[in-house]
């Protein structure tokens, strides 16, 4: 391994880049058939975890979406056994196994294998992507329609779908004709891509204000904002939206002109609960539990976001009152465990860090196992990894052909 890398050569520095690919691709491919041998042995259920990739997610520090990929795959190398031996030699990326193992059958990976090793990863990935648009049932491309939001690692918001091509160009004509066009004032122009998403609000605007939800008697906008207020003062210092983004002060004023504004005041002020007069807790109690748990599920290790539901830690027909310090938000899953399970959950007012309990008592940690490493002795070349495509005219029709007779058998 080179030390100096300032002062090492151009040549010795690519030839070091490729050979250390194909062997982060021969470890990749071990890590997989390991998850895949504790996928089969159902390891993750004494962790109390909903499944193997929610496992992965939380031991192996990666995100859910990530390692529901990493599962999918490792299953899949268990009946491919040429392009698992490929994959450990370092011959394949994990992106072009994440790739054919979509479509890859035992009796066509040959084929297959023959495709990966010429074609680029990018190229490759065009190829599965058209074979299976291509082979997709209609009832199952209804099913991956769909809108996510969210926040990003960088505080800003996200949205992301999936729908028909037909809706796709309906929506591309919207924000065209959305889009204000550029009046040569601004310097430097700003890039498309942004006032692409000046024109997606305006579309959201005008819907607001003017569609069904205006007819309707609707707000104009609804904005959940949790806010720090100054216990003296009572300035507003900052805050963010329910869903996790940073906002400006001035951000929170400027909304607060045209919206439905619900704050939350942390720190100087405590929300109050609804004790014993009710089991269920408010609207203002919930988006307590939600700004402390950040949205998710708050078992230990689990990322899920969806059917939440709020556990009363004592309960409530053992007279447990229906307040922020005594409601933990988990998934149905693991509230299933508590209640059905023998688990147990307790919550430190003071950190607001939730601990979870195993039937016999024992806290569940993150302990890490120590173990001597195996040692794996490969021997990779610089060469192994290197596509073998020399730059000819790249047949996506042909290539999707030839993946379909791999996939059938001819």
């Amino acid at each position: 391994m080179t030390d100096n890398l300032d002062t090492t050569s151009t040549e010795v520095l690519e030839h070091e880049c490729v050979t250390l690919a194909a062997e982060i691709a021969a470890t990749t491919c071990r890590w997989l058939l390991v998850v895949a041998e504790l996928d089969r042995r159902e390891a993750w259920g004494a962790w109390s975890c909903r499944s193997m990739a929610h496992w992965l997610s939380w031991r192996c520090s990666v995100s859910l979406r990530t390692a529901r990929d990493h599962v999918r795959v490792a299953r899949a190398l268990r009946e491919l056994p040429l392009i698992t031996a490929a994959f450990a030699r370092g011959e394949l990326s994990y992106s072009k196994v994440r790739a054919i193992t979509r479509v890859a059958t035992s009796s066509g990976e040959a084929d297959l294998l023959d495709l990966a090793r010429i074609a680029t990863a990018q190229q490759l990935d065009r190829i599965i992507r058209a074979t299976v648009i291509a082979t997709t049932d209609p009832a199952r491309r209804e099913e991956l329609r769909s809108v996510y939001t969210g926040a990003t690692a960088d505080g800003m918001g996200e949205l992301r779908a999936r729908m028909r091509p037909e809706e796709l160009a309906l929506v591309e004509s919207a924000l065209d004709a959305a889009m204000p066009p550029e009046d040569g004032s601004a310097e430097p122009p700003r890039p498309y891509a942004q006032r692409r998403m000046d024109a997606l609000a305006r579309i959201a605007e005008s819907y607001l204000a003017t569609g069904d939800a205006a007819r309707s008697g609707a707000d104009r906008h609804r904005v959940v904002i949790h806010a720090d207020v100054d216990a003296l003062t009572g300035e507003v210092s900052g805050g963010e939206t329910d869903s996790g983004v940073p906002l400006h002060s001035e951000t929170i004023s400027r909304l607060a002109c045209d919206s439905t504004r619900f704050t939350i005041a942390h720190g100087a002020l405590v929300p109050v609960g609804s004790g014993r007069s009710s089991r269920h807790p408010s609207r203002a109690m919930r988006r307590a539990i939600r700004r402390r748990s950040g949205g998710r599920c708050e078992w230990i290790g689990c990322e899920e976001r969806v059917y939440l539901e709020h556990h009363h830690i004592q309960r409530w027909t053992d007279d447990g009152p229906t307040e922020w310090w005594n409601l933990v938000s988990l998934c149905w899953h693991h509230h299933h465990l508590v209640h059905e399970g023998g688990w147990r959950v307790e919550l430190d007012r003071a950190t607001g860090v939730v601990r979870c309990l195993r039937p016999n008592g024992e806290q569940l940690r993150d302990p890490v196992p120590r173990s001597t490493p195996a040692v794996v002795a490969r021997t990779i070349d610089d060469e192994r990894i290197t596509p073998r495509w020399a730059g000819e005219r790249f047949d996506l029709s042909a290539c999707v052909d030839a993946v379909l007779a791999a996939g059938s058998g001819r």
